[in-house]
C-alpha cells in the first residue's frame, strides 16, 4: 500500500507530466474562444450594432415576426423572403422587418448604448445576440433603384394633395404591384404623360397638374407595395412625376 507521502509525489509527477506534454508555443489558458459571428449575407451589413427602440418604432413599416430561430441571418433571410431591405433583431425572438430608418435610427450616445448593450442571447442560436428588450441590432442591403424613362422626371417628390385633386383630369387605380415607374408607365400606356403615387397603392393619372403645394419629404413615407424598398407617396401626399416635362 502506496503511503500518503507516495501518493502526493505521484501526483506532482503527473502534473509535471501534463505540463511537459504542453504544445509548444501555446500558453494555457481557462478561457474559451466564443465562436465567431457567421458573416452576414452577401450585400448586406451591420446599420446599428445597437439602438434604442420605443413603441413607434425605429423601422419604416416596421413589420415583427416571432421566429423561434431567431439570429440576425435568419431574420435578414425571412425579411429578404417578404421583399424588405432593412431587418433588426430585438429581445431575442424578435425579427424586424421594414421599408427604411427613421431618423435617429443608430447607435445612440445619449442612451449610453454600445455594441455590448445588445446582450441577449438569440432564440434560435444562444451563442449569438439579437438585441435586448427595446434595443434592436440593425441591418441593411442597399434599397433598390428604379430608373425613369428617358425624358421623364420626378415634378415634386412630395406635394399635398386635396379632394380636387392636384392633377388635371384625374384618374385614380390601385395597383397591387404600384412604383413610381410602374405607375408612371401604366399612366403613359394610356395616354396620360403626368402620374402620382399617393397613399401606397394609389396610381394617378392626368393631364397636367393644379397649383402644388410642396410637402416635407418625410410625410411622403408609405411602402410602395410593388418594391418595399422604395415610397409610394403618403396619407394626402403624392410623388409628381411627368414626361416630356418643361419645367
Amino acid at each position: 500500500m502506496l503511503s500518503q507521502t507516495s501518493v502526493l509525489a505521484v501526483s506532482l509527477l503527473l502534473l509535471v507530466g501534463i505540463g511537459a506534454a504542453t504544445p509548444s508555443g501555446f500558453t494555457p489558458t481557462t478561457t474559451l474562444k466564443a465562436r465567431d459571428t457567421p458573416p452576414l449575407p452577401p450585400n448586406w451589413a451591420l446599420a446599428s450594432a445597437c439602438s434604442q427602440d420605443d413603441g413607434s418604432r425605429l423601422l419604416l413599416s416596421d413589420v415583427i415576426a416571432d421566429l423561434p430561430n431567431n439570429t440576425p441571418n435568419n431574420c435578414i433571410q425571412h425579411c429578404t423572403d417578404n421583399g424588405y431591405d432593412y431587418a433588426g433583431v430585438e429581445n431575442g425572438n424578435e425579427c424586424h422587418c421594414g421599408s427604411g430608418f427613421v431618423s435617429g435610427a443608430t447607435t445612440d450616445a445619449t442612451y449610453g448604448l454600445t455594441a455590448a448593450s445588445c446582450a441577449t442571447p438569440c432564440a434560435g442560436d444562444a451563442s449569438q445576440t439579437c438585441g435586448g428588450a427595446w434595443l434592436i441590432q440593425l441591418y441593411q442591403t442597399p434599397p433598390p433603384v428604379e430608373v425613369l424613362p428617358t425624358n421623364c422626371v420626378v415634378a415634386d417628390p412630395c406635394a399635398t394633395d386635396t379632394a380636387s385633386r392636384v392633377l388635371i383630369g384625374d384618374e385614380m387605380w390601385f395597383l397591387d404591384n404600384n412604383t413610381p415607374v410602374t405607375c408612371l408607365n401604366f399612366c403613359t400606356a394610356k395616354g396620360y404623360r403626368w402620374s402620382g403615387v399617393e397613399h401606397g397603392n394609389e396610381c394617378h393619372c392626368g393631364t397636367g397638374y393644379q397649383s402644388v403645394n410642396h410637402a416635407p419629404d418625410t410625410d411622403c413615407s408609405y411602402t410602395c407595395p410593388g418594391n418595399h424598398g422604395l415610397t409610394c407617396g403618403g396619407d394626402w401626399r403624392i410623388m409628381l412625376l411627368a414626361c416630356g416635362y418643361i419645367a
